[in-house]
């Protein structure tokens, strides 16, 4: 069917002309109609459903002359009525929809634009009524109004509110390609304006569930960790689904939801022996990830590359993670020590705002728990610093003396240069204690150790390492 066959002109003087008609539309607009599908019937239908509990509707009628080859090639629904064997019979006949009052509006804009009277769509401004005439559009099978609808509503400013109401369409309608631009745009005003999605669980209260599991589901949602997303999922879930449903809802929404193999092994085991999940399907999972952290490098991003072609996101890890992964290497002897390897790309390290951090997944030495953190620091003559700060994590066990180094990878020779050290006594039971702050760790501000031909960034990463040791 193409639109183009018939002169727009043609279209404008067919609409409701008897002249140019072979069809009577007769509409019957109907107060609180509950329908499921499209609300038309033919002729040969119309009698034996229209008897119905006719007597308990409240039906009003519009009459329109119409065209149906014009009505065939604008509408797929419409030719496979006419399709039907509608076409040979009696002329006169009319087919009959029926349609709820609140569909009314624009299903008559619907019928204008078939009949290329788009002054009518274009002189919409509100979201609420494009998305009323984009369900007509829909509905009844009618691309070109589709398309209209979606580019007039990506011109439009989207709040909040109206990206909600865009996802939360009928299934149907959002699986449409020439919806994706629309969703697209929706997706990322809510990603933008839920990015801490974590802080902000007061305003996802009257969310619709299957648009919250979007949102944590998307590869760019800001949070401190994969557990984090975890217990949101425990909280949301609880909140919304009654005791009995629980665990089977939970359990598949922490299947498709969140990535286990970026979660420590201490929480993956915490996640196994939860009663309000099924532990056969739970195993499997915490058995992938297991085997997913063991596998070398290589098996690693041949396994993300192919999971990042399909819907089953899983194995691919989000892109930003406030608490960011480590390297971990632990020795027991001659002293407790381990090494503690952080990689940075340029990108964050560049949007790291003064007063901002990144923060280290914890890791323990001996029997304390610590992370590292780097910051973006105002410091000498209002320039901007790398810094770089080691804190303890939980109250102290016990009375310590440790050395610190902190190095950092650099070319030309491509290996870890000591840029600060300090041996210091931990005496502190304060929670978040900062122990060793690495001033100006590389002796030039943030613009300068960022820039492209500067010697700290290798193939794009900065390389951070921390040697603690605990001395006797």
């Amino acid at each position: 069917m193409d639109d183009s066959s018939v002169d727009n002109d043609t279209l404008k003087i067919a609409f409701n002309n008897p002249l140019y008609s072979d069809r009577m539309l007769r509409i019957e607009i109907v107060e609180g109609l509950q329908h499921d599908d499209k609300s038309s019937v033919s002729p040969h239908e119309k009698t034996s459903k229209k008897c119905k509990q006719e007597s308990d509707l409240q039906v009003r009628v519009e009459i329109r002359h119409i065209n149906s080859l014009i009505l065939s090639q604008k509408s797929k629904f419409f030719h496979k009525l006419f399709s039907s064997g509608m076409r040979e019979s009696d002329p006169q006949s009319k087919i009959v929809v029926r349609i709820d009052s609140s569909e009314e509006e624009p299903f008559f804009q619907l019928l204008h634009h078939m009949h290329g009277m788009k002054s009518s769509s274009e002189r919409i401004k509100s979201q609420a009524s494009l998305m009323r005439l984009l369900f007509q559009a829909d509905k009844f099978e009618v691309p070109s109004c589709i398309s209209h609808c979606v580019q007039l509503l990506l011109g439009l400013q989207m709040t909040v509110d109206s990206a909600i109401s865009v996802l939360e369409m009928p299934l149907c309608v959002r699986m449409r390609p020439d919806i994706k631009p629309l969703i697209d745009k929706a997706e990322e005003i809510l990603a933008h304006n839920f990015a801490d999605v974590a802080r902000q669980m007061d305003k996802l209260e009257n969310i619709d569930m299957v648009l919250l599991e979007s949102m944590l589901s998307r590869d760019d949602l800001r949070v401190s960790s994969e557990h984090e997303v975890f217990d949101m999922v425990l909280e949301l879930a609880r909140s919304r689904f009654p005791k009995e449903e629980l665990r089977e809802v939970l359990t598949s929404l922490v299947g498709r939801i969140v990535r286990l193999p970026y979660m420590t092994c201490a929480k993956l085991r915490e996640v196994l022996v939860r009663e309000d999940l099924d532990r056969d399907v739970v195993e499997n999972v915490v058995l992938e990830a297991l085997f997913f952290k063991d596998e070398p490098l290589y098996r690693k991003r041949a396994l993300i590359a192919h999971h990042e072609e399909s819907i089953d996101r899983r194995l691919v890890r989000r892109a930003y993670y406030m608490e960011r992964p480590i390297k971990f290497v632990e020795f027991e002897r001659p002293n407790a020590q381990c090494i503690v390897y952080l990689d940075l790309t340029r990108e964050e390290c560049v949007k790291l705002s003064p007063g901002d951090c990144i923060r280290s997944e914890s890791f323990h030495l001996l029997e304390q728990k610590f992370y590292i953190s780097v910051e973006n620091t105002n410091s000498k003559k209002l320039s901007h610093y790398f810094e770089v700060y080691l804190s303890l994590m939980d109250g102290l066990v016990s009375k310590i003396k440790m050395k610190v180094d902190i190095a950092v990878r650099r070319l030309p020779c491509g290996e870890f240069l000591t840029m600060k050290k300090n041996i210091f006594h931990v005496n502190t039971n304060t929670l978040n204690c900062c122990l060793f702050r690495s001033k100006d760790i590389f002796d030039v501000s943030c613009m300068r150790y960022v820039a492209g031909d500067g010697p700290y960034f290798i193939n794009g990463m900065l390389h951070l390492r921390a040697d603690l040791t605990i001395i006797d």
